[in-house]
């Protein structure tokens, strides 16, 4: 099952140059979990041969969150892979975290059986609601998200929804590959595919390149 994105006019207006790329696949195995916990042995390798890379990367979307007064986690999160390397999770969550931390780019994952037809990178209205991980999320005006055809599912800013989550029963995600108008391309291409690599052969990528005519779903 593989899922498109899109970008809206609403943030082609708002946020000239951001970017947003959808990374899918179909069924995962186990030579997937494997090469996971392979690519998780070697990160601090990785992370030291290109730490001026990535530092630099997550400064672009340190500006880009501060311009708004949010917090960027992705600086705080390279500090503990650094000392302590990923955590113990579940495969599809330590692939994300490989991908953003050796990048520096950040990212989502999401279950595509559980995403409405395509993603598109949107703009929040004011107070617009959605369910996040652990609680629900107000969001406020202009505010970058992702969403499908039933509403949020990111908030660039605040995090993933619940709805959209992978599991433990997930056989076709989607990343979520995102990109601030200051990020040049290449970081944004090799940021694409650090995940086409962590992922199987069975890859489709769609890079923003459209304005979609299906307005947003009612809230």
């Amino acid at each position: 099952m593989f899922v498109r994105a899109e970008l809206s006019e609403q943030a082609r207006s708002r946020y000239p140059g951001i970017r947003l790329a959808a990374v899918s696949c179909e069924n995962l195995d186990e030579e997937f979990s494997r090469r996971i916990k392979s690519l998780a042995e070697g990160v601090h390798t990785v992370l030291e041969e290109h730490l001026e890379e990535i530092d630099t990367t997550i400064a672009s979307f340190e500006d880009f969150f501060g311009e708004a007064e949010h917090s960027c986690p992705l600086r705080n999160q390279l500090s503990t892979t650094r000392r302590k390397g990923l955590p113990p999770a579940p495969s599809l969550v330590r692939a994300l975290l490989y991908a953003e931390m050796t990048t520096g780019v950040l990212m989502g994952v999401h279950d595509a059986a559980r995403i409405d037809g395509e993603i598109v990178l949107d703009t929040a209205d004011a107070h617009e609601r959605f369910e996040g991980m652990s609680s629900p999320i107000t969001c406020t005006a202009h505010e970058p998200v992702l969403r499908d055809g039933t509403g949020v599912i990111a908030s660039l800013f605040q995090g993933p929804d619940k709805r959209t989550q992978v599991g433990g029963n997930t056989t076709a995600p989607v990343f979520s590959v995102f990109a601030p108008p200051r990020l040049s391309d290449e970081r944004f291409v090799a940021a694409i595919d650090t995940v086409r690599r962590v992922l199987p052969p069975n890859t489709e990528v769609t890079v923003c390149d459209e304005v979609p005519s299906t307005p947003k779903p009612n809230s």
